[in-house]
């Protein structure tokens, strides 16, 4: 089924189930969250990546504006959907200031992944923190793991945070996981700058959308 999603293009990839922290500041953002606020909207963040708005974005529900500034801006918590597909872009929606689409949903299906591929992911996992002393606890456990859960961790860069996004099978994107871990583990050498990028996430970032 096809509905209409208001859009926030950003130059990140958002993941289901992800909590993403934003510091709102443009108007027609300002405008878009104020609808979900006040009717209990959806909307879809889109990587905008190497200037073009990729096909495949996550639907975000919005948790909890945890500050109004002055001049109206805000800090909200958000959590990540469903994915969906772009059919048909609108670059300004009729009577608003904000981005849409006409979007369809996929179907995500909750198939089992294979134990073994999950412990050998989750062992890699700690392998990882424990060589970055990271301090950010990587999974939750074999038994509720999902490959999603350390995307934005593991030193992906966004094109392949969007290629981990755009898989459709649990398997196969544990799979992507590991195949990335096994690259990166023997030859990790800028352990700054990957520290840096993971401790990051889980602020309230100011990013700037395109001005399409």
């Amino acid at each position: 089924m096809r509905v209409f999603l208001p859009l926030f293009p950003l130059g990140i990839v958002a993941f289901p189930e992800e909590q993403v922290n934003l510091h709102i500041f443009e108007p027609r953002y300002r405008e878009l969250i104020g609808e979900c606020r006040d009717f209990g909207n959806t909307f879809g963040i889109s990587p905008y990546l190497s200037g073009k708005l990729m096909d495949i974005g996550t639907e975000m529900s919005l948790e909890k504006i945890v500050k109004v500034y002055r001049e109206g801006e805000m800090d909200i918590i958000t959590q990540g959907q469903r994915r969906y597909k772009i059919i048909r872009f609108t670059k300004v929606v009729d009577q608003k200031l904000y981005s849409g689409a006409e979007v369809e949903f996929i179907n995500d299906r909750n198939e089992l992944a294979s134990w073994t591929l999950k412990e050998e992911v989750v062992h890699l996992l700690d392998e990882f923190s424990g060589i970055l002393q990271v301090e950010k606890n990587l999974h939750n456990g074999i038994q509720t793991f999902k490959a999603y859960m350390a995307g934005h961790y593991i030193g992906l860069s966004p094109s392949q945070e969007y290629q981990l996004l755009s898989i459709d099978q649990e398997e196969e994107r544990l799979l992507f996981i590991k195949e990335h871990l096994r690259r990166t583990l023997p030859r990790i050498s800028n352990l700054h700058e990957i520290k840096k990028r993971i401790m990051m996430n889980g602020h309230f970032r100011e990013l700037q959308s395109p001005g399409f």
